[in-house]
């Protein structure tokens, strides 16, 4: 697939996807930012990997998983997550780019 010219993605309002799939955006390189659906549970491997414009990324509380290399070569990305801290199920390599993260962000 090709999504280099891909700059936003709006869920809709209904829509709420239980996982954002393995490569789902990779290489989507316009892509600037995403809010994942509040719902959704898991983020597979390298769902986002180069994504090198992405700028944003708000995860809600209920995502319980993400994979290794989720955000992967995404340097310039700042990642909202709505929890405390990080949940010990998400992978070790999740944030293999060492992307700033903002935790308890509430948007």
């Amino acid at each position: 697939m090709n999504c280099s010219g891909l700059v936003s993605v709006t869920f809709a309002e209904y829509s709420k996807p239980e996982e954002i799939g393995a490569l789902a955006f990779y290489n989507c390189t316009s892509l600037e930012g995403i809010e994942i659906p509040d719902g959704t549970v898991t983020i597979r491997d390298r769902a986002f990997s180069g994504c090198t414009l992405l700028q944003s990324a708000v995860i809600p509380q209920s995502v319980q998983r993400i994979r290794n290399y989720a955000f992967e070569n995404c340097s310039a990305a700042v990642l909202y997550c709505q929890a405390d801290v990080k949940p010990s199920v998400w992978y070790p390599e999740w944030n293999v780019s060492e992307c700033p993260v903002v935790w308890v962000y509430d948007g």
